[in-house]
């Protein structure tokens, strides 16, 4: 918390060690000048015309090196001021790939559909457990024994292939004879999020496939958990600041 801190009293530093050190380069250029050290023979009309051009020369090279010291020091204060915009502007990506999913950051658990389906398979569509997953955790899960997921559920993909579902049993007509559907026709796409997975990438593959929640798998591809699309906001403002 102490590093903006920190960082401004170095900015701060850095500015006065420069205007101390410009200040000394401007005064000793100014002594270092021959017309500071000029003896009584420069006001004799016998000096020379050499020697009128080499203190002209010199002159000339003294307010040069004034000037350069002028457009040196300038720049310098410029990236010193405006250094952390400037890091903010060429990190912005950097900063978006170091954001990445955690396991503090999504909802544990998975395997959801067991408690769902019955021994054939069948989603039964009187189950309040199924509306009570799908509203609570946003997603109801499939795994095999080793905690590898078979597939999943979201709220879009059950009215999805619902609809598709009744669409082809031709039971637009008589609703209330369909008890139960299929788990594999209300399946999600397979898209799923991997632990340390940006954010932002996270939040285009809700997008792209129209979901509320994805799966979490870790480095083994076992699924540890879930993300809903509200965990994604907040992850997202807290990144802002």
């Amino acid at each position: 918390m102490s590093s903006p801190k920190l960082s401004n009293s170095i900015s701060v530093i850095l500015v006065v060690l420069c205007i101390l050190i410009f200040l000394f380069a401007f005064f000793y250029t100014i002594i270092q000048m021959p017309i500071y050290q000029l003896d009584d023979n420069l006001n004799n009309t016998s000096a020379s015309a050499e020697h009128l051009i080499q203190l002209i020369g010199t002159i000339h090279d003294s307010m040069f090196k004034i000037f350069l010291g002028v457009v040196v020091f300038s720049i310098i204060c410029l990236v010193i001021v405006f250094g952390s915009s400037f890091r903010l502007l060429f990190n912005k990506e950097q900063l978006q790939v170091d954001v990445g999913v955690s396991e503090n950051e999504i909802t544990l658990g998975m395997g959801g559909i067991k408690q769902v389906v019955d021994d054939t398979g069948n989603i039964q569509l009187h189950n309040t457990e199924v509306y009570r997953q799908l509203t609570e955790d946003y997603i109801i899960s499939d795994v095999d024994p080793d905690g590898k997921p078979l597939g999943y559920v979201t709220m879009e993909s059950y009215l999805r292939g619902f609809k598709s579902y009744c669409e082809k049993l031709e039971c637009e007509q008589d609703l209330f004879t369909l008890q139960e559907v299929k788990k594999d026709q209300v399946y999600a796409p397979d898209e799923y999020v991997h632990l340390g997975e940006n954010i932002h990438t996270v939040a285009n593959k809700m997008l792209n496939q129209r979901l509320t929640a994805l799966p979490v798998l870790d480095s083994k591809g076992r699924m540890i958990g879930s993300i809903n699309y509200l965990q994604v906001i907040r992850l997202l403002n807290q990144n802002k600041h």
